[in-house]
């Protein structure tokens, strides 16, 4: 006679886990694209096919999603069977084969991969070196209308220049100047990005008494802010930034300025990757330079952030860079 064992509630509960997290409601796009990825995997470790093919570190957290999300079909698969079937032998090999399943997407998804050869990018942060403290306000003077305002949502908030083409609500909230941004680079593969970010600005900020400004002399307390076109909206920030002599700048500069501000504050990872919209702390590493900062006393520029999903946290061996030690903001 088959003895079957039952799951231990450690193992019932990881099972339940993984499917939650890798089986949520995924758009039909996402679902078409871990299908071909998982195909390309022919049945291989998603490491090992980075490794063979010298993916760089994006593109294989893609194919990691690929092949989390197909094992994690495979456990609710074998989940759903155990309460259906009714068949003694096949329940004793659903019983057997869950608990491998379980440990091997337990075990591959935390298998870390860095690529042998990193590809070299051009990075946007050395636009800031040479520039006075004041040069965003000093670009703000050069912008012509309408983009001056497009410069101080940017300036304040470090919101991308796609952030900016898909609209940015200002409001005044019991008194307080909250600027709300609709995420870029949100994506089920790779699990990046925030859908959404709310942001309460210093209101002794030189720029945010000119945004406060605009929008007393408009009567209003809510304000909508969106490019009309990006290229039309670079072009006017090129032409003031060439004016002062600074032709390297960009209004990517702008976010960078903004990271290297908060990191000068010592502000937490978590606070930090809330602010620019990502959700991994790995990313902030990208962006400013505690050097760059021109915020080393007082408060700083954002006093609140709010983002809806937690963000993951990366010791510095993998940062490559100090982690701050601030409170915890986020």
């Amino acid at each position: 006679m088959i003895e079957i064992k039952p799951l231990d509630t450690q193992t019932s509960s990881l099972a339940e886990g993984l499917v939650g997290q890798y089986c949520r409601d995924l758009s039909d796009e996402t679902l078409k694209k871990y299908k071909a990825n998982h195909i390309r995997l022919g049945g291989r470790h998603w490491r090992d096919y980075a490794i063979e093919n010298q993916l760089q570190q994006n593109t294989a957290q893609v194919y990691r999603a690929a092949w989390c999300f197909h094992r994690a079909d495979t456990i609710k698969y074998l989940l759903d069977g155990l309460k259906t079937e009714t068949r003694i032998e096949n329940l004793y090999l659903l019983y057997r084969i869950l608990p491998k399943k379980v440990s091997e997407l337990g075990d591959g998804r935390s298998v870390r991969y860095s690529p042998a050869v990193r590809r070299k990018k051009g990075t946007k942060r050395k636009s800031l070196r040479g520039k006075p403290d004041n040069w965003r306000e000093c670009v703000h003077e050069a912008l012509a209308e309408p983009y001056k305002v497009y410069g101080i949502v940017t300036a304040l908030t470090g919101c991308r220049p796609s952030e900016l083409g898909k609209g940015v609500s200002v409001m005044i909230i019991n008194q307080e100047l909250i600027i709300e941004i609709l995420g870029a680079k949100v994506s089920d593969l790779t699990e990046g990005g925030q859908p959404f970010r709310r942001l309460t600005i210093n209101q002794s900020l030189p720029l945010a008494r000119e945004l406060l400004a605009i929008m007393e002399s408009q009567k209003t307390r809510e304000l909508y802010v969106k490019t009309s076109s990006y290229s039309s909206w670079y072009r006017a920030f090129k032409r003031a930034a060439k004016s002062l002599g600074w032709g390297d700048l960009s209004p990517y500069s702008y976010r960078h300025q903004l990271s290297a501000d908060l990191k000068a504050l010592w502000q937490n990872n978590v606070f930090l990757s809330k602010v620019l919209g990502h959700r991994s702390s790995r990313s902030r590493s990208n962006y400013g330079q505690f050097l760059q900062g021109r915020s080393k006393g007082g408060s700083g520029p954002i006093t609140e952030v709010y983002a809806p999903l937690e963000v993951r946290i990366y010791d510095s061996h993998f940062l490559d860079e100090t982690p701050s030690t601030g409170p915890s903001l986020g």
